[in-house]
């Protein structure tokens, strides 16, 4: 990973990438238009225990759309919605914000080498949610900044994977209700539930 890596920010990490001087640049699909066109570059799914074993991608919903419940045309809005929904706007999606895929069900061909790689994933691996995005980061100790510090400390060997498994859970069981709620039925109901590293 090269000399001070936990200290490398993310824009500098990208910039190594670039210039050939890391092989690797874990990140995701929504880096294909920081590289294309300047880079010729693979990608490739996440990596599995064993081979065999069920792989998994993170879905990102960084683009949804609503309607404003007070909204001056909320007939406009539902047109316009229901357009986001169609093939076209899933082809237009994909296609011209190269790594940003629409998360419909639509078939068409996808342009762009590295995001038709990555959009192939789904027909062999399961498809997660981004979990620390959502309500999980609100929290103290917040998910996401605890997902970094462990990732970093599990890939300098200061921290085993499952001990960085255990400070995430116990950092969710001290605030995240329904984590709370979960323990209390499990010692209720006098069961063996702790969590699987």
């Amino acid at each position: 990973m090269g000399d001070n890596a936990d200290q490398r920010g993310y824009g500098d990490s990208r910039a190594l990438f670039a210039e050939g001087k890391a092989a690797v640049f874990p990140a995701g699909s929504w880096d294909i238009l920081t590289f294309q066109g300047k880079l010729n570059m693979g990608a490739f799914p996440p990596p599995v225990e064993k081979k065999g074993d069920a792989c998994y991608f993170s879905d990102h919903t960084d683009l949804g759309m609503g309607i404003n419940a007070k909204a001056k045309n909320p007939e406009a809005a539902e047109i316009f919605l229901t357009w986001m929904t169609s093939s076209e706007f899933a082809e237009i999606l994909t296609n011209e914000i190269s790594g940003f895929f629409s998360l419909s069900n639509h078939f068409f061909d996808v342009k762009d080498p590295v995001a038709q790689e990555m959009m192939s994933w789904r027909e062999q691996c399961d498809s997660t949610i981004r979990s620390s995005s959502q309500i999980l980061s609100r929290g103290k100790p917040n998910f996401e900044q605890e997902i970094w510090t462990t990732s970093v400390a599990v890939m300098k060997g200061e921290m085993t994977p499952a001990q960085a498994t255990s400070r995430l859970q116990n950092g969710l069981n001290r605030w995240y209700a329904p984590q709370q709620q979960s323990k209390a039925n499990a010692q209720g109901e006098n069961c063996n539930c702790t969590p699987v590293l």
